[in-house]
């Protein structure tokens, strides 16, 4: 009898041990998730614009010359998250708007 209750004593203990590590390894998986959803969000963008390359003929004359399309962004490690995607997104902004300024002196030559 008294070591039946102390089996059972330590099944459930074993029971609520292995639910709090599960429960902080999805925790764990969760945060690096969300930490990497908006710079992934951004990298899908970018993947998306080169697959669809293809349908603006206006915006690289000769396209057999284009090799690489590459971006870079300073990174510092003291700036925060939000910061950093602020930045990334005022940047593929102006990128946007440079392109769009090309396109349309493109158009008018034309």
């Amino acid at each position: 009898m008294f070591l039946t209750f102390f089996y059972m004593l330590a099944q459930f203990l074993m029971i609520i041990h292995l639910l709090n590590m599960l429960i902080a390894i999805m925790g764990e998986t969760f945060a690096n998730c969300k930490e990497v959803g908006d710079l992934v969000k951004v990298r899908d963008h970018l993947a998306f614009v080169i697959d669809n390359w293809y349908l603006s003929p206006l915006s690289i004359p000769d396209k057999e010359q284009l090799v690489f399309i590459v971006t870079a962004f300073l990174v510092k490690q003291e700036t925060d998250e939000n910061e950093l995607l602020n930045n990334l997104k005022g940047k593929i902004t102006t990128i946007r708007q440079e392109i769009s300024d090309e396109h349309n002196v493109i158009l008018k030559r034309q």
